[in-house]
């Protein structure tokens, strides 16, 4: 799949708009953990890759700006923090993890370091007629992430490319389910996640 921008107006100002929407988001204080702290602060880069249809981009600066800064939070207490290195808009169409050509374009996506986030529409999984909220795909290094997801979406799929597995407590936010408001990740959940992230950064 071409990793090259599609030239649509005004995508300078919604790259802008965007930046300035997660300049805007700021992480609300977690309680005390007894997670041990990163030797040196770790910030994981994000690079995300933003679905267009005829409609446009199928997600807004600001929801995307609310997705990364809830994972900032989420995650705040494992000490590292997440950077938002690059946003591309591509063919919201060529977003596909049903097909082994659609899986084959992500993996060139997921190449490189980071964490890497595709948007597009609506998604089912393969061979199934239930929509998802989202994605982590192993091989192909690329979390897909669905116009249905919730504000913590994002902050479940990193945490499977960290390698937590789902909980069964809805107040746990590796649970695949309607998650409580009030959800987090354990203290060991933390712990995982400060190790793995260590080598994502750049």
């Amino acid at each position: 799949m071409a990793r090259c921008l599609l030239v649509l107006p005004l995508v300078r100002l919604l790259f802008l708009a965007f930046t300035m929407a997660l300049a805007g988001c700021t992480a609300r204080p977690l309680s005390a953990t007894s997670v041990a702290p990163l030797a040196s602060h770790v910030e994981v880069p994000l690079h995300l890759y933003v679905g267009v249809n005829r409609r446009g981009p199928v997600v807004t600066p600001e929801m995307l700006g609310e997705w990364v800064g809830q994972a900032a939070t989420d995650f705040a207490a494992a000490g590292f923090s997440f950077e938002v290195a690059s946003v591309q808009y591509v063919p919201a169409a060529s977003i596909d993890a049903r097909t082994r050509r659609g899986r084959r374009g992500l993996a060139e996506l997921g190449a490189g370091d980071g964490v890497h986030i595709a948007v597009a529409g609506p998604l089912r999984r393969p061979r199934k007629r239930a929509t998802t909220r989202g994605s982590w795909l192993p091989r192909q290094r690329v979390i897909v992430l669905s116009t249905e997801a919730n504000r913590t979406t994002l902050s479940h799929e990193i945490g499977h490319a960290f390698g937590l597995e789902h909980e069964r407590a809805a107040k746990n936010l590796m649970c695949s389910c309607d998650r409580d408001p009030q959800a987090r990740f354990s203290e060991l959940q933390l712990a995982q996640a400060a190790t793995a992230a260590a080598r994502w950064q750049r």
